[in-house]
C-alpha cells in the first residue's frame, strides 16, 4: 500500500470519528429560530462544508437554501460564502465550467482584501489546472498585490500565493522562483508560524541546491534539522536529515553525510516513517561502500529490506535489491549479487506492468546490463575453479574432449535446425509482436484516459487540504509530496494521451489555418514571461501565411516550440521567430546540449536536468508535424539553438 493511500485512509477515518456529533450540534444551532440569522447561517455554512464529502446531493440542496437566505439578508459576506459553497460542490463533481463561474461570482462579492486575494488565488488554481500557466501567473501576481495592500491581515494568503508563483516559475525561471520562495520565507517569519517558515525554507533549499547555490542550500537544511531536532518535530527532522545527508554525499562529505543520515534513521524509527527510514538506510549504505566497508553497507541494506517486506513497499524493494546486489558484489558474493539483480529486474517489470512507458525499457536495459556484469564476474570465478580442477584431473582430459566434441556436434545440429526453421520462426514472432503492440497501444490509451478524472480529484483534494491551517507537520509534509507527484503525473498523462491520439489519427487536417495570426496570439500569452526573463525578442512574421492544418495540433506545435525556446534560454538572452510561406524558424540563445541532438525528439529525452519536465514536449511536436506531413529539425550554430518546421 502506497503512502498516498495511507494518508487518504487516515484523513477519512479522522473525519468520520467526530462528524456525526458535530453535525447534529450545527444543525440544532441552525434550526433554533431564537438565534439571529447571521449566527444560524454561520452554523449552516460549516454544516454544508462537512456534507460535501459525505453526501454531495444533500450538500447541494443545503447550499441552494443557504444562497436564498444570503440574498434575503442582502449581506455581501454571506453572498460571497454562498458562491464559495457552490464552487466547492462543482469542485467535488469535477464541473470546471460551473466552478469558474462561481469563483468569479464569489470574487465580485469579496469586499475584504484578503477574501478577494484568496478568491483570485482559487481562480489562478483553476487556470493552472487547465494548463494556462501565463494566465495563472498574472492572476496570482494581481492577487499578491491586493494582499500586500491589505496589510498583516492577509499574511497567510500571501504565503500561499508566493508558494504558487514559486512553483510555477520553477520550470522556466528559477531566479524568479527563488525570489518568490524568499518572500514566502520572510512572510512565514512575520506570520509567526514556525512550521510554515521551516517548510518554506525547505522549498528554497531544494531550489538553491539545483541552481548550484549549494552552500546556501546546505546551510538552510542544517538549520531546519537543528530546529526540528530541538523542537522535537520528528517528521520534519527525518525529512531534513535525509535530504542533508544526500547533499553532503553528493559533495563528497561522506562523514557528515553519515552523521545526518543516522539522525534521519533514528527519527524515522521513532515515528514509524518507513519510506524515510528505507531511503536513509540505502543512502547510508552507499556511503559505506564509498568508504570500502561493504559489510556495514550490507547490514544497512538488509535492515531496509526487512522494513520493505514487512510493509510491502514496492519502491523499497527496488532500492534494496539494487543496494544488496552492490554490497554482495563488493564482498565477492557474486551468486547473491546475481540473485538480487534478477529480483530487481522482475520487480521492475511488475512495477511498470500497468504503465508500458519508456521507463520500463530504460530500467530493463540498465538492470540487464548490471546483471551481465555480475554474471560475467560469477562466470570468471567459476572458470578459475574449472582450471584448477582440470590441473588436478589430467587423466580425464580425453573424456572432456569427447564430451566437448559431442556438445559441439549437438550445437551444430541445433544451429542447422534453427537455420532451417528461421524464416518460419521470424514470421511467427513478427505476428506475435505486432499483436502485442496493438494490445499495448489500446491499453495505454484506455489507461491514460481513465486516469484523468481520479488525478484531477486527487489534485483538488490535496489543494484543499494544503489550505487547512489545522494540519499537523506530518500531514503537511506528506500532502506536499503527494501534490508534487500527482501534478507531474497528471501532466505526463495528458501528454502521453495526446501523443496516442495523434498516432491514431484522431485530429483531421481539414481546415485552412492562418498561421501568422496564431503565432501572434501565442506570443501575446508569453509576453510577460519573456519580459520577466529579460529576453530580447525579434519577430519576422509574414502576414496571412495560410496552410491546410488542424487548428489544435498546429497551435500545440507553435506553443511548445516557443515555450521550449524560453525555458531553455539564458538570462539576458535572445529569441528570434521567423515565419515565411515555406516554414517557421525559432532561434534562441542557450548552453550547448549535453545529450545527442538526434535523440532530442524522442520521448522522455530532456535537454536539461529539470525534474519538472516530462521530456514529451518535442516528441509531441514531432508527432504533430508528421500528421501534417511537415518536417522538423534541430541545429546548433554560433551559440544559437534553432528549431525549423518546413511546411513542405
Amino acid at each position: 500500500m502506497t503512502l498516498g493511500r495511507y494518508i487518504l485512509i487516515f484523513v477519512i477515518l479522522t473525519s468520520f470519528i467526530g462528524l456525526q456529533a458535530q453535525s447534529d450540534s450545527l444543525r440544532d444551532i441552525y434550526k433554533n429560530q431564537e438565534n439571529s440569522l447571521p449566527v444560524r447561517l454561520d452554523a449552516f455554512y460549516e454544516l454544508i462544508n462537512e456534507q460535501f464529502y459525505v453526501n454531495k446531493d444533500s450538500a447541494l440542496l443545503n447550499a441552494k437554501e443557504f444562497t436564498k437566505a444570503s440574498f434575503k439578508l442582502n449581506d455581501s459576506v454571506y453572498i460571497h460564502k454562498s458562491y464559495m459553497l457552490m464552487a466547492e460542490y462543482y469542485t467535488v463533481i469535477q464541473n470546471r465550467d460551473s466552478l469558474k463561474i462561481n469563483l468569479e461570482s464569489a470574487l465580485s462579492y469579496a469586499n475584504v482584501p484578503e477574501l478577494k486575494a484568496e478568491c483570485m488565488r482559487n481562480l489562478g488554481n483553476w487556470y493552472q489546472v487547465i494548463g494556462n500557466e501565463p494566465k495563472a501567473i498574472r492572476i496570482y501576481q494581481n492577487a499578491l498585490n491586493i494582499a500586500e495592500d491589505a496589510g498583516s491581515g492577509s499574511l497567510r494568503v500571501k504565503i500561499k500565493l508566493a508558494n504558487n508563483l514559486g512553483n510555477l516559475f520553477y520550470a522556466f525561471d528559477k531566479e524568479k522562483a527563488r525570489t518568490y520562495y524568499q518572500q514566502e520565507v520572510k512572510w512565514a517569519k512575520e506570520y509567526g508560524d514556525e512550521m510554515l517558515e521551516l517548510y518554506a525554507l525547505g522549498g528554497l533549499s531544494y531550489l538553491e541546491y539545483e541552481m548550484g547555490i549549494k552552500e546556501n542550500a546546505i546551510s538552510s537544511q542544517a538549520n531546519i534539522l537543528n530546529i526540528a531536532v530541538r523542537k522535537e518535530y520528528n517528521q520534519l527532522a527525518a525529512n531534513a536529515a535525509r535530504v542533508l545527508g544526500y547533499m553532503y554525499q553528493q559533495e563528497g562529505k561522506i562523514d557528515s553525510s553519515i552523521i545526518c543520515l543516522n539522525v534521519g534513521i533514528q527519527k524515522s524509527r521513532q515515528i514509524a516513517d518507513h519510506i524515510n527510514h528505507i531511503n536513509a538506510l540505502t543512502i547510508n549504505a552507499t556511503n559505506y561502500l564509498t568508504l570500502n566497508d561493504p559489510a556495514k553497507s550490507l547490514t544497512l541494506c538488509e535492515e531496509a529490506y526487512e522494513i520493505s517486506k514487512t510493509n510491502e513497499f514496492v519502491d523499497g524493494y527496488q532500492y534494496c535489491y539494487e543496494c544488496l546486489a552492490e554490497a554482495h558484489k563488493a564482498l565477492g558474493n557474486y551468486k547473491e549479487a546475481l540473485k538480487y539483480q534478477e529480483l530487481l529486474l522482475d520487480e521492475t517489470k511488475e512495477y511498470f506492468s500497468t504503465d508500458k512507458t519508456a521507463a520500463l525499457a530504460e530500467n530493463e536495459v540498465k538492470y540487464k546490463f548490471q546483471r551481465k556484469i555480475y554474471a560475467d564476474s560469477l562466470q570468471a570465478e567459476q572458470s578459475l575453479q574449472l582450471e584448477r580442477q582440470e590441473k588436478e584431473n589430467q587423466k580425464t582430459k580425453t573424456s572432456v574432449i569427447i564430451v566437448a566434441s559431442v556438445i559441439l556436434a549437438g550445437v551444430l545440429i541445433l544451429f542447422l535446425i534453427f537455420a532451417f526453421n528461421r524464416n518460419r520462426i521470424i514470421k511467427e514472432q513478427k505476428a506475435l509482436l505486432n499483436q502485442e503492440y496493438l494490445n499495448l497501444k489500446e491499453f495505454t490509451e484506455n489507461a491514460s484516459h481513465e486516469m484523468q478524472t481520479p488525478m484531477a480529484i486527487i489534485n483538488s483534494k490535496v489543494e484543499s487540504l494544503m489550505q487547512n491551517p489545522s494540519l499537523s507537520e506530518d500531514q503537511i509534509s506528506d500532502i506536499r509530496m503527494i501534490y508534487t507527484s500527482t501534478y507531474r503525473m497528471s501532466t505526463m498523462n495528458k501528454s502521453l494521451l495526446l501523443i496516442s491520439k495523434i498516432e491514431n489519427k484522431q485530429y483531421p487536417i481539414n481546415s485552412e489555418l492562418n498561421i501568422s495570426a496564431t503565432l501572434h496570439e501565442i506570443l501575446d500569452e508569453f509576453e510577460e514571461i519573456i519580459a520577466n526573463k529579460h529576453l530580447t525578442k525579434e519577430t519576422y512574421i509574414t502576414p496571412d501565411v495560410k496552410k491546410e492544418a488542424n487548428d489544435f495540433l498546429a497551435s500545440t506545435i507553435f506553443y511548445n516550440l516557443i515555450k521550449n525556446a524560453i525555458s531553455h534560454n539564458i538570462p539576458q538572452g535572445s529569441i528570434s521567430i521567423t515565419l515565411t510561406d515555406q516554414g517557421l524558424k525559432i532561434e534562441n540563445s542557450g548552453k550547448p546540449l549535453e545529450e545527442n541532438p538526434e535523440l532530442l525528439f524522442e520521448r522522455f529525452k530532456k535537454s536539461s536536468a529539470n525534474e519538472n519536465s516530462t521530456g514529451l514536449g518535442l516528441a509531441i511536436v514531432k508527432k504533430s508535424c508528421e500528421a501534417h506531413l511537415w518536417k522538423v529539425r534541430y541545429l546548433y550554430e554560433k551559440e544559437l539553438h534553432t528549431l525549423e518546421v518546413n511546411f513542405g
